[in-house]
């Protein structure tokens, strides 16, 4: 059944299991994320973390611990072939909507700006973009760091994740 407007979407996720409908909600939210952007600088800085926890947090709710969602029936490519629900790019063809791709630009730039605080999420985001593999086990990993870790901004968020990523390279 192909998802045209909201209410095909509302029909297609009534009979779809909880964590396809957490998945499928992932998605969107990742598809609005370049959004964020048109927040003034200031504003920018202050929602940026706690969008993409909020993000990366249902992600993981929707494909962890049961990789099993990740390659769900309903999804299917319309040929009835079913398609790994994070590995397939987030807009057909893989462009970005015009004026969603101009906050896109915003966004890469702010993320720029102070880039090894935010070159894991925007590395995260432009693999969810293009339906790149990304590592669940990482990500995971990442969603249950502790909440003082988290309110302790995103410079302490980007030592974690660091940490992590050395652990599991060793």
């Amino acid at each position: 059944m192909p998802i045209t407007d909201r209410e095909s979407a509302q029909a297609w996720l009534k009979g779809q299991p909880h964590q396809v409908q957490v998945a499928f909600a992932a998605r969107s939210a990742l598809r609005a994320l370049p959004a964020i952007a048109q927040a003034n600088d200031a504003t920018l800085r202050e929602i940026a973390l706690p969008v993409l926890r909020a993000i990366l947090t249902s992600g993981v709710a929707g494909t962890c611990p049961t990789p099993e969602v990740m390659r769900a029936d309903a999804m299917s490519d319309g040929e009835g072939e079913s398609v790994d629900v994070f590995l397939r790019p987030l807009w057909p063809g893989g462009a970005l909507p015009e004026g969603l791709a101009r906050q896109y630009e915003k966004l890469r730039s702010f993320w720029k700006d102070d880039a090894p605080v935010w070159t894991f999420w925007q590395s995260w985001y432009e693999d969810m973009l293009a339906g790149r593999p990304v590592d669940w086990d990482l990500l995971r990993q990442v969603v249950l760091l502790p909440d003082e870790d988290w309110k302790a901004g995103p410079e302490r968020i980007a030592d974690r994740i660091e940490e992590l990523q050395t652990r599991i390279k060793l």
